[in-house]
């Protein structure tokens, strides 16, 4: 294993890797994988999301306070408005 993985540029720890999953899912297991994250922790859901995008889209001039009490206003409690720091990124 040292010399195939000295031969190809790898550590012995990415050589077993590699060895593993093939072994356990063939060849297919082999290609390259996607890094992106399955989630985003923060990320608004989609029925806050469209809102604040719709507001900064129409009003560029308000700033976060401002969008943040309309939507508390407009929601009324029935979705939880995000804090103004979120709104501002």
């Amino acid at each position: 294993m040292s010399h195939l993985c000295r031969g190809f540029g790898i550590s012995r720890k990415t050589g077993y890797k590699i060895f593993e999953r093939n072994k356990d899912h063939g060849l297919e297991a082999l290609s390259d994988r996607s890094r992106r994250p399955v989630r985003y922790a923060n990320q608004q859901s989609a029925q806050i999301e469209g809102p604040i995008v719709g507001l900064k889209g129409d009003k560029p001039h308000w700033g976060a306070r401002k969008i943040r009490e309309l939507l508390v206003r407009r929601l009324d409690g029935d979705v939880r408005v995000p804090a103004k720091s979120a709104l501002s990124a």
